[in-house]
């Protein structure tokens, strides 16, 4: 039996999928066409077509504490505790503007209420 290789004229290699190598069948998913090929020296679509280097971590010191008035624990991460930290993960890493954010709360707010009042009266229902 002899094995499958790539359907593109003068390309020799294993077949993958749908008749293509790997190469051709990635070129195919990313730009619908197996013979389309990127040009040269253009950044990806959305990036910059140099990105620095990444900056060094910053680790907190052994002591540090909670930026938060009152709050007293341990650091966890960005100036938070764990406590404080964890509500605003999704405003912090999802670059959203702030009337997204109070909509966002407000929303996540009603959905718990109703959640409440629902278990409130499936509770009350089974007590008769």
């Amino acid at each position: 039996m002899s094995e499958r290789v790539c359907s593109v004229e003068g390309c020799d290699k294993p077949h993958k999928s749908r008749g293509w190598c790997r190469k051709h069948y990635l070129r195919f998913w990313r730009h619908g066409d197996p013979l389309t090929v990127k040009q040269p020296g253009r950044p990806r679509k959305g990036r910059p077509p140099w990105t620095p280097p990444p900056q060094p971590r910053r680790r907190a010191t052994p002591n540090q504490r909670c930026s938060i008035t009152g709050c007293n624990r341990k650091h966890h991460a960005i100036g938070f505790c764990l406590t404080h930290y964890r509500p605003r993960r999704r405003e912090l890493f999802a670059h959203r503007t702030p009337e997204q954010i109070e909509r966002d709360r407000q929303r996540d707010k009603a959905t718990k209420r109703r959640r409440a009042q629902r278990r409130h009266q499936t509770e009350g229902a089974g007590d008769d």
